[in-house]
């Protein structure tokens, strides 16, 4: 991801000959960091040498070798970290897309996922964390029909919509509110005792009310 910063990406890519070569190279890691993701979600829940490990290695194999495609049909020759400059344009956007394509594929299974789990645990934190995670993969979802929909309107309407740095406002704010969700979850989910203090915590500010009317009631009875 660090590729994606602007000035990184400027002074990278013309050594890697230009062409926006970078664009592909960071959608090309990304891709195969989800299948790494994947598997280790799936080792984690079925065990180690799954056939669906193989099956992940394909759809990664095919989405790299169809990101590659696309980009090797069409013409880049101005260094873009957004690939503004050819906005609206069939091309991009079918290469924009097939990277949160993949981000969305991860992201039903992660849900699938979390919903097995989740009834599976009974501790207080593990059922917190994957339903932050859950909720995470939701957003991811949320974003690939983002995408969608502006590369869609950029094609038939307006070339230039939500383009550049600061122009997908909408996505931005839902892939940082993605990472700040996933991170929290794993997080909250192997802090088992921490958890569990804020939950007698949050039991107590609600239960202390109630305590008090009880005491005003029954003015014999004490709460330490």
């Amino acid at each position: 991801c660090i590729l994606q910063i602007h000035v990184v990406y400027d002074f990278i890519d013309p050594l890697l000959g230009g062409s926006n070569v970078t664009n592909l190279l960071y959608r090309i890691l990304v891709t195969a960091a989800l299948g790494c993701l994947e598997v280790m979600v799936i080792r984690a829940t079925k065990g180690r040498g799954t056939p669906w490990e193989s099956l992940v290695a394909a759809i990664v194999v095919a989405m790299i070798a169809l990101q590659a495609l696309i980009f090797a049909v069409n013409s880049w020759p101005v260094t873009d970290t957004y690939l503004s400059e050819y906005g609206g344009e069939v091309g991009r956007e079918l290469f924009w897309n097939v990277m949160p394509l993949s981000i969305g594929v991860f992201s039903v299974h992660a849900i699938l996922t979390v919903g097995a789990e989740w009834r599976a645990h009974s501790v207080r934190a593990t059922r917190w964390g994957l339903a932050l995670i859950g909720f995470a993969a939701a957003l991811d979802l949320l974003w690939l029909v983002e995408n969608l929909a502006t590369s869609t309107y950029r094609v038939l309407a307006d070339s230039s919509f939500f383009l550049g740095p600061n122009g997908d406002v909408v996505g931005a704010l839902l892939v940082g509110t993605m990472i700040a969700c996933t991170g929290l979850g794993v997080a909250v989910g192997s802090a088992e005792r921490l958890v569990d203090h804020l939950w007698m915590r949050l039991l107590l500010i609600r239960a202390t009310p109630t305590w008090h009317r009880v005491i005003k009631s029954a003015p014999e009875l004490t709460l330490t």
